[in-house]
């Protein structure tokens, strides 16, 4: 019995022997292939420059309004142009962020940039007014007859230019002004100062007009994302998603916002439904500020009226509320909310920025009072979730309040100042 049970294994064993010298030319051959395609495709990728980390790609996923301005524009930066983009933007942004099904509600828009990536009709040559400002001024989520620059056109009669780009300070208004803002006709430069952040962009601004810099080159300026160099090993992007992946499998990390509603951290209750809104911002006062922090907004002031009056235009300022100041009483805090929303008080930031406008001869106009008396009215002007700015009710009131303060002005004959 012993013998014939060790014959079977006898016989399985030889089997396998045969199986594996078969199989050992098949996994090298495999082996030899996995290898000989990989090194073609990092010769490839090499010799073609391929970008295998996919740099660009992954940047103009981004709705234009949403990305960082890359071309280079003296210290500071605008956007690339012409340009275009079709969608719902704030609800694309949210996709990006890592909810698939986001919709808030927002319209589906094409939104257009000039030659110079700002939001004019390209055939735009001359102008009476000209406004610049950050991300309320773009307005990259609304097709360019609704911006309160166009809607102001509309209800002065006068030629606007916008020179509106997202993350951006006064510092850069004022160089935008300088290099795209003057024209034959132009007689008016409006800045849009937003409460919430301009003070910090200014002191950030300060900084990177302090920041040594590489020369100029005598070509024409090419956006930051299109520069940055290429990643054209294949060996090397495989080594970095692999640790990259190991890496964010294993750090602690807070946890993702999984629907819209996790965005939701108050409701304008105004109206006669209550409203889901982010609050972002909580804007500090003139006391809270540090002394030199208030001594660079002051002196961005004084430099816009000087630049302003330089080119022959009047120097005016818009002041912009955030959410939390405009909708102040109006407001029901959820428990995600941090304390400081609920905690913040109007402060007299408004009255500060008034009075240094008023010592640089700067002809201030807040937007405060009408977006507030809106929401007295159960009017919200501004966007609900994710996104702080004015939606289209919003930027027709601003334009509202820009055109009937400009009036006496334009009626006078809207003629250039005097340099």
């Amino acid at each position: 019995m012993i013998r014939v049970e060790m014959l079977p294994s006898r016989r399985c064993g030889a089997a396998a022997a045969r199986c594996g010298c078969r199989l050992w030319p098949s996994l090298l051959l495999a082996a030899g292939a996995l290898v000989s395609t990989a090194a073609a495709i990092e010769v490839g990728g090499r010799l073609l420059g391929v970008d295998y980390e996919f740099k660009a790609h992954a940047f103009h996923r981004f709705p234009i309004y949403y990305q960082q301005p890359t071309l280079p524009e003296g210290p500071f930066f605008r956007r690339p142009g012409p340009d275009a983009w079709h969608g719902k933007v704030i609800s694309a942004a949210l996709r990006l962020q890592g909810i698939p099904d986001a919709d808030v509600g927002d319209p589906e828009v094409t939104v257009t940039y000039d030659r110079d990536g700002f939001r004019n009709p390209e055939d735009l040559a001359d102008w009476e007014i000209v406004v610049v400002g950050d991300s309320f001024t773009e307005a990259g989520y609304l097709p360019y007859e609704d911006l309160f620059t166009t809607v102001l056109g509309r209800l002065t009669g006068r030629r606007v230019k916008n020179l509106g780009v997202s993350y951006t300070g006064t510092l850069s208004h004022i160089l935008y002004l300088e290099r795209f803002g003057t024209s034959p006709s132009a007689a008016h430069a409006v800045v849009a100062f937003f409460e919430a952040n301009d003070a910090d962009d200014i002191q950030r601004e300060t900084a990177l007009r302090k920041a040594p810099r590489p020369p100029v080159p005598p070509a024409a300026p090419v956006p930051v994302i299109d520069a940055l160099p290429r990643q054209s090993s294949f060996l090397l992007a495989v080594y970095r998603w692999s640790a990259m992946a190991w890496r964010d499998s294993n750090a602690p990390r807070p946890p993702p916002k999984a629907s819209v509603s996790d965005w939701v951290n108050a409701e304008f209750t105004g109206g006669p439904v209550p409203v889901p809104l982010t609050l972002a911002y909580t804007p500090p006062g003139p006391a809270e500020m540090s002394p030199k922090l208030r001594d660079l907004v002051d002196g961005a002031i004084g430099e816009w009226a000087e630049t302003a009056r330089r080119s022959g235009l009047t120097p005016w300022l818009l002041y912009l509320p955030c959410k939390r100041r405009a909708l102040d009483g109006l407001l029901r805090f959820s428990p995600r909310a941090e304390p400081r929303f609920a905690a913040w008080k109007p402060n007299d930031l408004p009255r500060w920025v008034a009075e240094r406008c008023a010592a640089h001869a700067v002809r201030f106009v807040d937007a405060t009072p009408a977006l507030a008396a809106d929401a007295r009215a159960g009017i919200l002007d501004f966007n609900g979730i994710y996104d702080s700015h004015l939606n289209r009710a919003g930027h027709r009131t601003v334009a509202r309040v820009l055109a009937e303060a400009m009036a006496p002005a334009l009626a006078e004959g809207g003629g250039r100042a005097a340099p």
